[in-house]
């Protein structure tokens, strides 16, 4: 799963 920098949402741990 993608997560932008700009869009970090409470996810810190699906950082891949």
């Amino acid at each position: 799963m993608k997560v932008r920098p700009s869009v970090k949402p409470i996810c810190e741990k699906c950082k891949v």
